[in-house]
């Protein structure tokens, strides 16, 4: 029979050996089942809350480029449909082009088009005239737009930040309950982490993706490998800040002889 937890109302499987102890998936309160009861009993705790802060900057040279393509065709394969795109767009762009969509549409006169969006990781300074680029990349049939210049940092660079920043999380939560054991301490029941939840914030300054859109649509030369004043990098980070609250808590009571499920135990 399920657990119901009187601390939270949660849920919880009941225990694989009668009279074993349950701890409480959803609040962690240490709850019990024994023959004949209904309900879970309850240890109580001295409980406190407290929030911890960490960020981590994260440099990034390179953009996201989202491009959408539009095919005036008829019964073309999605492969098929890829292939031509990316013929297209490697006159434009050096990357491996990725597609997140393909949809198909009738128009007023009654012919298909296909509409795609393909996206690719370059460095900053190859955006520099892109739209320019990608209007001389169009042909009949086929029309090229930009649709967004994505300044997010790569997904392994954000992983890592965020990997550090939760273990600084969770070593600072332990020094909290050490704090709190200096300051109130107690042989039979110590301060202990309890419940930590983490809330996450990734902030890209906006004057970079503003700069990076006037490049786009300037009309500047484009010569790869060579930047100049207007195709340099954008000197930007991005900053990942993660937020915990975490509630630390211990017996509101001393633990009676033979512990708080003596009676239980088998």
């Amino acid at each position: 029979m399920e657990l119901t937890c009187p601390n939270c109302g949660g849920l919880n499987a009941p225990a694989s050996v009668a009279g074993k102890p349950v701890v409480c998936v959803y609040c962690r309160s240490v709850i019990r089942h024994e023959a004949g009861l209904e309900h879970a009993v309850l240890i109580p705790w001295d409980k406190t809350e407290c929030k911890l802060h960490a960020e981590r900057v994260i440099a990034s040279d390179s953009v996201r480029v989202y491009v959408q393509a539009t095919l005036s065709l008829s019964g073309e394969e999605p492969a098929r449909v890829r292939s031509l795109v990316s013929d297209a767009l490697a006159g434009v762009l050096d990357g491996v082009w990725r597609f997140s969509s393909i949809d198909r549409r009738e128009d007023d006169s009654g012919l298909e088009r296909i509409v795609t969006v393909a996206s690719v990781r370059v460095p900053e300074q190859a955006t520099g005239g892109l739209v320019e680029r990608l209007k001389k990349a169009c042909r009949p049939g086929l029309r090229l737009e930009l649709k967004e210049l994505s300044t997010r940092p790569p997904k392994k660079e954000i992983d890592a930040a965020r990997v550090e920043l939760r273990k600084d999380l969770y070593r600072n939560a332990g020094r909290e309950a050490e704090t709190l054991n200096a300051m109130l301490p107690s042989d039979t029941r110590p301060w202990r982490v309890g419940l930590i939840s983490i809330i996450e914030e990734l902030n890209t300054p906006q004057t970079r993706q503003r700069e990076l859109v006037r490049r786009a649509m300037g009309s500047m030369a484009y010569r790869e490998g060579v930047p100049t004043e207007e195709t340099e990098n954008v000197d930007s980070v991005s900053e990942l800040r993660l937020t915990a609250t975490v509630e630390l808590r211990r017996p509101s009571v001393p633990e009676p002889p033979g512990g708080f499920f003596a009676g239980g135990v088998e």
